[in-house]
């Protein structure tokens, strides 16, 4: 049986809309070195509507200007009957604000004018996908009213929200750390703690200062509510309220909150979590391991001969053999999983509920695919390979501890001649 470790790989389905055979060849073999599987339709009409649930997302190449608004008011159409509508790219030789227009309005999530950029239009494509896959956003509900907390949470987890709940002020700060919320519904009025007080108590930690506060109140005087606000309060919500605008309040402070959390934590280039960022998530694995007794492993992954890649075909290139690597680990881990880039060509990932023995048997077929996969590179096929270690979370270990052993079985990886995973 396989291990809850594992995942199967699963490629995401991209139809290209495009007359042009030399960029539909080229837009290919791009996504396919970035895991991508293509099908190519020379019009949407020749998309089965029935069987288009196979797909993830849709690239059109314009034809010209005279055709490029009926197309996009055509795939318009078809997006509309869709159940789902599919993140659209389009690529132009034109480009004006009616075309773009135009575009919105058909769904288009991108647009890349000719000459392509094909990583560019990979790194977008990458990106749409992502969002729509990501991890429910997290709530934490502060209020000592044991029935109305229920209730707040049945509507946001019924919404698709990850809603958790504390009644007793005093065990916020604790919770809130095994948690790590993306949001706080916060009580005005509690017994022992005020709401403010309670969230000037969380603003004294650094880790908590992005994080949006709700007060929840039934106060309606506005000069009170705005004095609220200044204590470490970002919005006010007033008791009662309806629940669509529950969700859509706690919604839009969550989806605003991700953002900024991700643009300040994750590397630029591969939209993975930055070196500080994937300590402090090996710190939470350690954390919860304590917690259930379930094993965290990290392992440590170094791009064989990366700079002799930088040297010989240009810092372009090595930089597209890097996010090749980090859309193969996003796409064969689980959203348990992190993924971080620790250094220049080095990276980290920390795998939850996972066994050593598991976790290396994860790395190594991760390895084995990279070592498969072709990269264009000026007009050569160019193949790359990684060395890793991995180390398993003992009940002594620290942040550092685990680094260092993941570190040394990679030292060791390397001296036995790279392109394999050890253990240490």
């Amino acid at each position: 049986m396989q291990s809850e470790c594992l995942k199967n790989a699963t490629s995401l389905h991209v139809g290209l809309i495009t007359i042009d055979a030399s960029l539909g060849q080229q837009v290919d073999q791009t996504l396919a070195d970035f895991g991508y599987l293509t099908s190519r339709f020379e019009h949407i009409r020749h998309i089965d509507p029935v069987n288009s649930h196979g797909l993830h997302a849709l690239i059109l190449d314009l034809p010209d200007a005279t055709q490029a608004e009926p197309l996009l008011l055509q795939i318009r159409h078809w997006q509309q009957a869709q159940s789902t509508s599919l993140p659209l790219l389009v690529i132009s030789h034109y480009d004006t604000f009616e075309l773009r227009l135009h575009a919105i309005r058909a769904g288009t999530r991108g647009f890349f004018n000719k000459p392509l950029n094909l990583i560019s239009l990979e790194n977008r494509l990458d990106h749409c996908l992502l969002r729509r896959h990501e991890a429910p956003y997290r709530v934490m509900i502060i209020d000592d009213d044991i029935a109305l907390t229920t209730r707040y949470q049945f509507v946001l987890r019924h919404a698709g929200i990850d809603a958790h709940t504390v009644n007793d002020p005093r065990q916020a700060l604790e919770a809130m750390h095994a948690l790590r919320p993306e949001v706080i519904l916060l009580d005005v009025n509690m017994p022992l703690c005020s709401g403010p007080e309670l969230a000037q108590m969380i603003r004294l930690d650094e880790d908590w200062l992005r994080v949006p506060i709700i007060y929840l109140s039934a106060e309606t005087n506005t000069q009170r509510q705005s004095l609220a606000l200044l204590h470490a309060g970002d919005d006010f919500i007033t008791k009662p309220i309806l629940d669509n605008a529950l969700v859509n309040a706690v919604f839009a402070r969550a989806q605003r909150a991700r953002a900024m959390s991700d643009a300040l934590a994750r590397d630029s280039l591969t939209g993975l979590l930055k070196h500080n960022d994937i300590k402090e998530h090996i710190g939470m694995g350690l954390a919860r391991s304590q917690r259930t007794q379930e094993a965290t492993s990290v392992a440590m992954i170094d791009i064989d001969h990366f700079k002799h890649v930088n040297d010989r075909h240009g810092h372009l290139i090595g930089d597209g053999v890097i996010r090749m690597l980090s859309n193969l680990l996003r796409q064969r881990l689980r959203k348990t999983d992190s993924i971080g880039r620790y250094g220049g060509d080095e990276f980290v990932v920390v795998l939850a509920n996972c066994q050593q023995a598991d976790a290396v048997a994860l790395i190594e077929e991760i390895r084995e695919s990279f070592a498969h996969l072709h990269y264009a590179a000026n007009g050569q096929k160019l193949q790359v390979t990684f060395s890793a270690g991995v180390a398993t979370a003992s009940s002594h270990d620290s942040v550092r501890s685990l680094l260092d052993r993941a570190d040394k079985a990679l030292y060791v990886a390397k001296q036995q001649g790279r392109n394999q995973t050890q253990k240490g």
